[in-house]
C-alpha cells in the first residue's frame, strides 16, 4: 500500500543541502499527529536524470549514495527528536515516569500469568506505538551498471549501510544460488527511532542499457550482446524477488523499462512487478481518461501491458514535465490555469466554511495551481505521482490530503476538460485559442466524441428552427470549438442534457451517427463515431 503522492529528492535540480529540511518537513506533514497526515509518507530517492557525457554511471552511483545518506540521516534525526519530545510529554502527563504510557500491550498471554523472557517479536509489538506510527516508504533504484544477481546484492548492501539501521540488514553469503529458506537472516536490533518510524524499502530495477555503436538503443534479444544484458537484468529481478519474499524489502518494480524489456521479462520470469516508474506521458496515455490518438513519442504497449497486469504506475517529476511544456502549448496551459480558478470558486461556493485557501494567491483571487490540478487528475485515475520537492514549501501545495481532496471533488466534466488540456500540453498539439472550454458554472456536461471512422468527421448540432418557428435544423459547430474531428482523435464539447448532435464523414458526407446527451450537470458522455451509425 503506497500513498498516492510521494516526493522526489534525487535530481540535480534539488540541492543536496535542502534534502534534510525537505525530508523533515515531509515527515512532519505525514505524521499521524498532523491533521490529515495519515501516518504514511513516500520518498523517491531514485536518480531522475538522463545519462549523457556529463552524467555517467560513476556520477550516478555517487549521487545516489549521497542522497540516500542524507535521507537516512534526516529520518533518523526526525525519529529521535519525535521520540524525545513524546517521552518528555509522557513524563509530564504521568507524574515523572517517561516510560509509562509509551508501551502498549501486545495482547499476548505469558505462561503462569507472569512475564518470561520475551522474544524480539514480543518486545517489538509491545513497544511499537501504533497511535503515532509513521510509515515511510523509500524508493531506491538499481542502475543498469549493477545488473546481475551478485552486483545487485552488493548495491543493496551499500544502500542498507547508508541507512544506518533503519531497515533490515542483507544476509551474508551467496544469496543468488541459495534458497531463501537457507539464508542466514539476522534478527535486527531495533533502535529507539524504530519505535515510531517504520522505513520500508521499495526497490526499482532500471531498464537495461544496450548500445549500437555510440548510440543507446532498446535491447534486442536477437543480438547476442543485448541478450546477455537482458539475462543479467532478469537475474537481478529474481534476486529482488527473493529479498521481497524474505521481507528484507517491501516492494519491487521497474524504472523506465521499454515494451520490449517488459515482453522479455514476462517471458523469462513469472514475477509481475508491483510498480512501474515512468514519465507522465505514458501515465496519461494508458491510465488517464480516453482522449483519442496516442501521443507522439509515447511508446506503444507499455501502459496497456502494465494496466492489464494491475501494476501501479508512478509518474515522476510531474510538475517539471508540465511546466517545461507550457510555452509549447500555451492555450492548453492557459485552460488549466483557467480551470484552477473556476474549480476553486465552485468548491468555495459548495463549501464556504471549508479551508480551501492552501493553493496560492494571485492578486485578490484564489485558485488551484496547475500542478495540483494535474496531480489530482492523475490520482483520480489510480496513478501515483512523484513531483520533485525543490523546496520544503512545495510540499504544502502538493500534500496528499490536499491533492486527494481535490481529486474527489472533480466532476466528470472537469475531468474531461483537464484531460483534453493535458493531452494537448504533453503532445505539443495545442488547443485552438477559442476552444469554448473551462467556463464558469456546473450546469453543463462534457460531450467527448471519439472518431474511429478512419476519416475526418464533421459535427453539427441539432437545434430548433427559429426561422420557421417549428421543426429542427442542423447548425454547424466551428472548427475551434470541436466541429471537426480527425481520424483517431477526440474532441470535447460542452453541452446540456438533451442536446442532439450528428456526425458526417468528410469523404462523401455520409451520416455516421446521431447522438443525444444523457448526462446531467457536471457529468460527461462518451460517443464513438464509426463507419456504421452508432448512438
Amino acid at each position: 500500500l503506497l500513498p498516492y503522492i510521494g516526493f522526489g529528492v534525487a535530481s540535480r535540480s534539488v540541492e543536496h543541502k535542502q534534502i534534510p529540511t525537505i525530508v523533515a518537513t515531509l515527515l512532519q506533514y505525514a505524521s499521524a499527529e498532523t491533521e490529515g497526515g495519515g501516518g504514511i509518507a513516500l520518498i523517491d530517492a531514485v536518480i531522475d536524470e538522463e545519462k549523457d557525457a556529463d552524467f555517467n554511471d560513476e556520477l550516478e552511483a555517487n549521487m545516489a549514495k549521497t542522497v540516500i545518506t542524507l535521507v537516512g540521516r534526516a529520518i533518523n534525526y526526525f525519529g529521535k527528536e519525535t521520540a524525545k519530545r513524546r517521552a518528555e510529554e509522557t513524563k509530564a502527563n504521568n507524574g515523572g515516569s517517561a516510560f509509562s504510557g509509551l508501551l502498549r500491550s501486545s495482547g499476548k498471554k505469558y505462561i503462569d500469568g507472569g512475564e518470561t523472557s520475551k522474544s524480539f517479536d514480543d518486545e517489538f509489538s509491545e513497544g511499537y506505538d501504533y497511535d503515532h506510527r509513521l510509515e515511510v516508504h523509500l524508493l531506491i533504484g538499481i542502475s543498469s551498471s549493477d545488473l546481475g544477481g551478485g552486483d545487485t546484492v552488493k548495491s543493496l548492501r551499500n544502500v542498507v549501510v547508508e541507512l544506518d539501521g533503519l531497515v533490515p540488514s542483507i544476509p551474508h553469503g551467496d544469496l543468488v544460488n541459495k534458497d531463501v529458506s537457507d539464508w542466514n537472516i539476522e534478527t535486527p536490533t531495533v533502535p529507539a527511532v524504530d519505535r515510531h518510524i517504520d522505513v520500508r524499502l521499495q526497490v526499482l530495477l532500471h531498464a537495461p542499457h544496450c548500445s549500437k555503436g555510440p548510440t543507446t538503443v532498446p535491447c534486442s534479444p536477437h543480438d547476442s550482446g543485448h541478450k546477455m544484458t537482458l539475462d543479467k537484468w532478469v537475474e537481478s529481478w529474481e534476486i529482488l524477488k527473493k529479498m521481497y519474499d524474505a521481507k528484507i524489502i517491501h516492494g519491487i518494480g521497474l524504472d523506465s523499462a521499454t515494451a520490449g524489456d517488459l515482453h522479455y521479462l514476462f517471458e523469462h520470469s513469472d514475477i509481475v512487478p508491483l510498480m512501474y516508474r515512468g514519465d507522465i506521458s505514458k501515465a496519461v496515455d494508458g491510465y488517464g481518461r480516453r482522449m483519442g490518438n496516442r501521443m507522439p513519442g509515447v511508446e506503444d504497449g507499455v501502459a496497456s501491458m502494465l494496466k492489464e497486469k494491475g501494476v501501479t504506475y508512478l509518474a515522476n517529476n510531474v510538475a517539471g514535465h508540465i511546466l517545461e511544456r507550457k510555452d509549447t502549448a500555451p492555450n492548453a496551459y492557459a485552460l488549466l490555469q483557467m480551470l484552477g480558478e473556476v474549480i476553486f470558486r465552485a468548491h468555495h461556493q459548495l463549501m464556504p466554511d471549508h479551508n480551501l485557501v492552501t493553493a496560492a494567491r494571485k492578486g485578490s483571487s484564489e485558485y488551484y495551481t496547475v500542478p495540483r490540478l494535474v496531480l489530482s487528475y492523475l490520482i483520480r485515475h489510480g496513478v501515483c505521482a512523484l513531483p520533485h520537492a525543490y523546496k520544503p514549501e512545495h510540499l504544502a501545495d502538493d500534500a496528499p490530503e490536499s491533492v486527494g481532496g481535490l481529486a474527489s471533488l472533480l466532476t466528470e466534466r472537469r475531468v474531461a476538460e483537464i484531460g483534453v488540456a493535458l493531452e494537448a500540453l504533453l503532445s505539443g498539439n495545442d488547443l485552438p485559442e477559442d476552444h469554448g472550454l473551462g467556463g464558469e458554472g456546473e450546469d453543463a456536461s462534457a460531450v467527448v466524441f471519439h472518431n474511429e471512422s478512419g476519416e475526418e468527421v464533421r459535427l453539427v448540432q441539432i437545434v430548433e428552427d427559429s426561422d420557421v418557428g417549428y421543426g429542427e435544423k442542423e447548425e454547424p459547430i466551428p472548427f475551434e470549438k470541436g466541429g471537426y474531428v480527425s481520424a483517431g482523435d477526440s474532441v470535447v464539447i460542452i453541452a446540456k442534457t438533451g442536446d442532439k448532435f450528428s456526425a458526417y464523414g468528410s469523404e462523401n458526407e455520409e451520416k455516421l451517427g446521431s447522438f443525444e446527451v444523457q448526462s446531467t450537470n457536471g457529468g460527461a458522455d462518451d460517443f464513438t463515431i464509426s463507419t456504421s451509425s452508432s448512438e
